[in-house]
């Protein structure tokens, strides 16, 4: 009788203390993961692209119409563009802007390279800042074309796009668009988007 009561005394203690000791694994195997998931996301957050630059400008809003003082139809100027956020270790910047519902295909209006890190900002008719080079149009020119779709193709989204580079300059075999995209593809830290839309006036005659 008092064997039988011994085991069973035995018996207990066992299931008790070695279901501390797994409980215990347990939570400490679980405490392990949380420490190597925190880890995980911290490094994950600093091996990702900043995602943060921001593009705009004073003239128009995003996804909205471009004043006629932009384009053909007026002065035919460039807008004024700033942009903020730009990541830490910015060396550079890029501008391109071109015209995707373009007839032809798309077409390049505007291409601004080695715009030095510590600037932010392009005035109001295209003033540049020292250093920075203007790359070739669609229709080879060095500089600003004004937005002009033809009569009737509708309205057109003309798409301004500002990459942040870790290079302080490029020197592409052309400064073409093409060219230089392919030059800067390797050192893009982040980018932004601008839209703004523009179709051609309807001019009435009235006799």
């Amino acid at each position: 009788m008092k064997f039988k009561l011994l085991v069973s005394i035995l018996i207990t203690v066992f299931f008790v203390f070695g279901g501390c000791n797994n409980d215990n694994k347990t939570t400490n195997e679980q405490s392990l993961k949380n420490e190597i998931k925190i880890d995980n996301t911290n490094n994950k957050k600093d091996q990702t692209k900043g995602e943060n630059l921001r593009l705009f400008t004073n003239s128009f809003e995003h996804k909205k119409p471009i004043p006629a003082k932009y384009t053909c139809d007026g002065e035919g100027i460039a807008p004024d563009l700033r942009w903020e956020n730009a990541p830490s270790n910015t060396k550079s910047f890029v501008l391109i802007m071109d015209d995707p519902d373009a007839v032809g295909g798309i077409w390049d209006h505007w291409i601004v390279y080695n715009i030095p890190a510590n600037v932010d900002h392009i005035k109001e008719g295209g003033i540049l800042p020292d250093g920075a080079k203007i790359g070739k149009s669609t229709n080879g020119k060095n500089s600003y074309v004004a937005p002009c779709p033809p009569k009737g193709t509708g309205m057109h989204n003309y798409t301004f796009k500002l990459y942040a580079l870790d290079i302080e300059s490029i020197s592409p075999s052309n400064d073409t668009k093409k060219d230089i995209k392919e030059t800067i593809h390797p050192y893009i830290l982040d980018e932004a988007t601008l839209i703004g839309r523009y179709e051609k006036k309807k001019r009435f005659l009235f006799f």
